[in-house]
């Protein structure tokens, strides 16, 4: 569609998409500050019902256009060789919620004639690759996420059979987008929080490339929180804001959290080589 992405302030030129530009080339630990104002903005001025395919919502990128193939393949793979295969298809299935059919199709959809997402397709792969499959969640009545971009992976988790109590902390101008779009799916088991202190100890706390670009002090906060929440899921580039995130994770979090008596796992992804590379690591009982 020629009107997509839809641009804040209405265009490419205008100061708040400049703003957002800017913000995006510098790259700085002020990227996160810039993007609350104009996710902010957006969200009194866009259409909601195309949130999906706001500027603002791929600069970060909360939703995806296209992901590394290897998502894609553990995804299929998981579909046409494992007993959930049809719980996975599901799950991916974008709700045509936040877009048009024509954005989905055009811009968000991943096969053709198919309504999987390359967002959600990427956000099962965390899991698949992981090993978080639905007879593991669906034996878990907490999980709490740190920063979920538009909330699309509660949906999903939900979708592979977890019944329990979903808490997610994040920015309050990503908290109100949130809120709308599980409002419209029609979730009453999520809670939004944008304060450390209300998060409670859980089986699994979830962290893509969030937890890891928090401030030092806000991370210290939220280990004192729920650092005994039993499992972690994160996800995260080695430097990011000037901070060295492998050695802080190995020197600092693992001591904090007494990973010593649990299974502390790393899975390199090749495949995201930017930032001193990526990985996910992985804590278990």
């Amino acid at each position: 569609m020629h009107d997509v992405p839809l641009w804040s302030g209405g265009s490419y030129s205008s100061p708040w998409t400049q703003k957002m530009e800017d913000a995006k080339r510098r790259g700085d630990d002020q990227y996160w500050p810039v993007m609350q104002t104009v996710l902010n903005y957006d969200y009194h001025t866009l259409p909601l019902e195309r949130f999906k395919v706001w500027s603002s919502v791929w600069n970060v990128p909360f939703v995806h256009s296209h992901i590394p193939e290897p998502y894609v393949w553990e995804y299929l793979h998981a579909i046409r060789h494992t007993p959930y295969g049809e719980q996975y298809r599901a799950a991916v299935q974008e709700p045509l919620i936040g877009c048009t059919e024509a954005d989905l199709h055009d811009h968000l959809s991943l096969f053709m004639n198919d309504k999987a997402s390359a967002t959600r397709v990427q956000h099962l792969a965390h899991l698949l690759m992981c090993g978080y499959t639905p007879d593991v969640l669906s034996r878990m009545s907490t999980i709490v996420e740190i920063g979920s971009g538009i909330g699309e992976m509660p949906d999903i988790i939900y979708k592979l059979g977890f019944t329990g109590t979903y808490y997610i902390l994040d920015l309050p101008e990503v908290s109100q987008l949130q809120r709308w779009y599980h409002t419209q799916l029609g979730h009453t088991k999520i809670v939004h929080t944008n304060t450390v202190h209300t998060l409670p100890v859980a089986d699994l706390c979830i962290a893509t490339w969030s937890f890891t670009e928090m401030p030092l002090a806000v991370r210290a906060d939220l280990v004192r929180q729920i650092g005994q929440t039993s499992q972690w899921l994160i996800a995260y580039s080695r430097h990011i804001f000037g901070i060295d995130n492998e050695q802080y994770l190995t020197n600092v979090f693992l001591s904090q959290i007494a990973a010593h008596s649990r299974q502390v796992t790393h899975i390199p992804i090749p495949f995201m080589p930017w930032n001193g590379g990526t990985q996910y690591l992985t804590i278990r009982p």
